[in-house]
Formats: structure tokens, sequence, C-alpha cells
């Protein structure tokens, strides 16, 4: 008995009553009307992180085209010799 009557201990403190409960649900409905930014749904989320990446994967691969080594691929297309090779 006296075992079981240790392991509640813990609980003594922490334990919410129905009153208790109720008042923090109110507590945090009241905090959730008091928001600055209005609330989204989830269309309005997904689209406003499919904008975010857009913009942040432009800014960071956007104009330069990089190869596995790390530099910048060669413009086969500004010498003259390699124009022609290519009309073939």
């Amino acid at each position: 008995m006296l075992d079981e009557l240790k392991k509640n201990e813990v609980n003594f403190e922490t334990h919410k009553d129905a009153q208790a409960r109720i008042e923090e649900r109110e507590m945090c409905h009241l905090r959730a009307q008091h928001k600055t930014e209005p609330t989204l749904t989830k269309p309005q989320i997904e689209a406003r992180r499919r904008q975010d990446m857009i913009v942040d994967m432009t800014k960071k691969f956007g104009t330069v085209t990089v190869g596995v080594h790390g530099m910048e691929l060669p413009k086969f297309s500004v010498s003259e010799m390699s124009k022609n090779w290519w009309k073939y």
C-alpha cells in the first residue's frame, strides 16, 4: 500500500481538477482569438511554402549551371567550331 502511495505522490502537485481544465481550455481559446496574423487554410499554407521554396531555389541555383566537379559547365555553343558540329 505504501508503494502505491509513493507512486501517486508524484502526481499530487500536477493533478488538475475539472474546473482547472475548463479554465485552461477557455484561456487557450481566448489566446487563439487574439492572434495578430490571420489563420490560414491548408491550401494557403502550401501555396506560401511553394512560393518560398521557389524563391529560395531560384536564389541558390538560378543563373549558374554547376557540374559534378563544382565548377561552371563549359559552354559549347560559344565557339563557331562547335556550332558547326551541332549542325551535322
